[in-house]
């Protein structure tokens, strides 16, 4: 029987998950546009959302910004980091 130990993180490792986490999403866009599937209307989305959440926002606005028709989840997204980030 294995004897598992469980490893909680502390405060220094929630910034390199962070940073993982913006490097990994880059790479995904990347591929996905590659591969086609960056029009995909889920895609999309799931790709602003990510830059929203976790920046950098230039990249959340550039990918509205190449939208080729806008729809009501797209304008919220756009709100919420509008919002989060003081954008006017």
């Amino acid at each position: 029987m294995h004897n598992y130990e469980i490893v909680v993180p502390n405060a220094f490792v929630y910034p390199i998950f962070y940073k993982i986490g913006r490097q990994m999403l880059r790479l995904l866009h990347g591929h996905l546009l590659k591969a086609g599937d960056g029009c995909n209307f889920y895609v999309r989305n799931a790709i602003m959302y990510g830059y929203a959440t976790c920046g950098p926002v230039r990249d959340a606005l550039e990918v509205f910004d190449e939208m080729p028709e806008r729809k009501v989840v797209d304008w919220n997204i756009y709100d919420f980091w509008a919002e989060r980030n003081a954008i006017t």
